[in-house]
């Protein structure tokens, strides 16, 4: 509950922010010489996510135009997904192995069983 309406309420003041000082930000963000930094801000935007990414590349749209903007924000977004990548194969690989073995039997299960009756059945068993 408290987390909802937190997150509501960062919201809010974003978009109030937003309506304040949204000519201030777009001034900033059109000048030429801030590329590479917006470029950063939306690969920071894409990996952890307070705004919605749309907004961003809305922003980024309105201040360098559709074609650029659209080559910033895909660039950003593409960084991003680089990254989170890379850092769940590298970082988190044997936590994620753990569940491949109960996440395997529990397909093979389902095809079985798909195979055999005409329908899928998902069970949960405890090893």
């Amino acid at each position: 509950m408290y987390k909802k309406l937190g997150l509501m309420l960062l919201y809010a003041g974003i978009a109030y922010f937003i309506y304040v000082y949204g000519k201030d930000i777009l001034a900033w963000v059109g000048e030429s010489n801030h590329v590479p930094l917006v470029t950063f801000i939306a690969v920071c935007m894409a990996l952890f996510p307070v705004i919605p990414y749309p907004l961003v590349g809305g922003v980024i749209g309105a201040a360098y135009g559709p074609v650029f903007g659209g080559i910033i924000t895909w660039i950003g977004s593409a960084v991003a997904s680089i990254l989170m990548f890379l850092f769940v194969r590298y970082g988190y690989q044997e936590w994620g192995n753990s569940f491949k073995p109960s996440f395997i039997c529990s397909v093979h299960a389902c095809l079985f069983t798909w195979q055999n009756t005409g329908h899928a059945t998902v069970r949960h068993r405890r090893e």
